[in-house]
C-alpha cells in the first residue's frame, strides 16, 4: 500500500498518513481468530455484562431506569416501615449502650456476662445441701 494523502481543514496543509506498515491480511486473520474465540451472548447475559431483554435496544435504557426507580421506591417503603431504635430497645433486639463508645460495647457486654456468671456461681455455692433442707422441713425425705 502506498502513502495516502488526506486534506485537512481549509487553510491548513494536507496531512500525509503512511499506511505501508499495515498488513491487512494479518489483521483480518487476527480479527477472525478473536471473533471465533469471543464469549457467546448467553454467557455474557449470565455474567450481567449483556442485558437479556426482549425489547428493542432503544427502549432498554428506559427499562433499566424504570427498574431502578421501582427498586428505589421499594427500599424507601422498607425504610419507612422499619421500627425505630426505641422500639428495638424495648423489644430487646438491640441494647441501649448509647453511653458507651462502640469500641467498648462488646467488652462491656462480656464484663456484664462474667459478673452474672460469678453471681450465679456464688448463689449456687451458698445454696444449702439437700439434707439440711430435709432437717428444716422444706423437703420431704424420699426413698431412693
Amino acid at each position: 500500500m502506498a502513502a495516502a494523502t488526506t486534506t485537512a481543514d481549509a487553510g491548513t496543509a494536507p496531512v500525509v498518513v503512511d499506511d505501508s506498515h499495515i498488513d491487512t491480511a494479518s489483521n483480518s486473520a487476527k480479527l477472525e481468530k478473536l471473533l471465533q474465540n469471543r464469549t457467546d451472548a448467553h454467557t455474557l447475559q449470565e455474567q450481567n455484562i449483556l442485558k437479556s431483554s426482549s425489547i428493542a435496544p432503544a427502549l432498554q435504557a428506559a427499562q433499566a431506569e424504570l427498574e431502578k426507580h421501582r427498586l428505589e421506591d421499594k427500599l424507601e417503603g422498607s425504610f419507612e416501615r422499619r421500627p425505630d431504635r426505641e422500639d428495638l430497645i424495648r423489644r430487646g433486639i438491640i441494647k441501649d449502650d448509647a453511653h458507651l463508645a462502640p469500641a467498648l460495647q462488646a467488652k462491656a457486654a462480656e464484663l456484664e456476662r462474667a459478673q452474672l456468671g460469678d453471681k450465679l456461681a456464688g448463689s449456687l455455692g451458698a445454696r444449702p445441701e439437700r439434707e439440711e433442707l430435709v432437717k428444716k422441713g422444706i423437703l420431704k425425705e424420699s426413698e431412693e
